[in-house]
Formats: C-alpha cells, sequence, structure tokens
C-alpha cells in the first residue's frame, strides 16, 4: 500500500507543469505583492523568483504585474541599480497601464542618474518628458534632459545654470 501511494506521489509530481511549480512558489507570497511593498511579508529572494518566472514565461499574462512588483521589490530594498535595470526591463518587455509605465519610468530615469549612469538615465527622461508632457513629472523630466546634455549633473551646478538663465531671478 505504502508502495503504491509512494509512486502515485511521484507520478504525480512528475505530471505536475514545470510553470504550475513556478506558480506555486509564487503563490506563497502573491497575495502579498501589493503597494506600498513590505519586505517582512516576502520571502528575501522574492524579486528573484518573480523575475525567474517573467524571463521563463514573458507572455504569460501574469509576468507584467511580476516585474513590476520585482522592481518595486529592489527599490523598497534600496538596491537602487537592480530597480532601475528591472525598471527598464519593465518599459522594453511589457506594455502596462500608463501609470505603471510613468512610474517604471521615473524609476529608471531617477536612479540611473544617482548612480550615474546618465545615458540610460537620459533616455527615461527624455520618454517621461515626450510621453508625459502634460504632467508635472514630464516637465520635471524636460528639465533633466537640459541638464544632463549641458554637463550639468551636481545640484550646485544646476542651481547655478537655473539662476543664470531665469530673467524673474535676475537683479
Amino acid at each position: 500500500m505504502k508502495r503504491l501511494l509512494g509512486w502515485t506521489l511521484i507520478f504525480l509530481v512528475g505530471c505536475q507543469n514545470e510553470i504550475d511549480i513556478d506558480l506555486a512558489r509564487i503563490g506563497e507570497f502573491e497575495n502579498q505583492l501589493k503597494n506600498p511593498i513590505l519586505l517582512d511579508s516576502l520571502p528575501y529572494n522574492a524579486d528573484s523568483l518573480l523575475m525567474e518566472f517573467v524571463r521563463k514565461y514573458p507572455k504569460n499574462p501574469k509576468s507584467e504585474s511580476y516585474c513590476y512588483y520585482a522592481s518595486a521589490i529592489t527599490e523598497t530594498r534600496g538596491m537602487h541599480l537592480r530597480a532601475a535595470q528591472l525598471a527598464e526591463y519593465y518599459l522594453n518587455n511589457f506594455k502596462g497601464t500608463r501609470e505603471r509605465r510613468m512610474e517604471q519610468a521615473v524609476v529608471a530615469a531617477h536612479y540611473y542618474e544617482k548612480q550615474q549612469v546618465f545615458d540610460k538615465a537620459l533616455i527615461h527622461y527624455k520618454y517621461l518628458s515626450d510621453s508625459f508632457s502634460n504632467l508635472p513629472v514630464g516637465v520635471q523630466a524636460e528639465q533633466m534632459v537640459v541638464f544632463i546634455e549641458k554637463g550639468l549633473l551636481t545640484p550646485e551646478q544646476q542651481l547655478e545654470y537655473i539662476l543664470k538663465n531665469n530673467p524673474r531671478l535676475q537683479n
């Protein structure tokens, strides 16, 4: 009887689809994927598990959301370069909602800038200024495009530029 039960269990596990196994691993914490991200409720490797799924199953309907949350998890953990990279991956691979695309572009632009990866920051600031020009984030992104293109990379350089080029601030 035990032998039959053992073989049945092996058969059932063997028949289980690989995607089902991957979904089950994520299913253990999937209901915790929401904003704001609460790290205490997630496994230490949640972002890696999510991105492993995304890369294995890019066409799966859950992949867009999993990529978004992987980026949010890494940002919350203070892994800023990784957050920028995952946000960029999201933008390059998923359509997502307008709000999520804007948020991911801000993450990519901001953290690439903070990590002094200015060529990539510029790409994402340009996307924000072109796609969201009617919103404050688009206006601010346009200013960052000007700063980066002019090589004004420190806050002091940017302030000096603003003071010199704004007639209302000159005496």
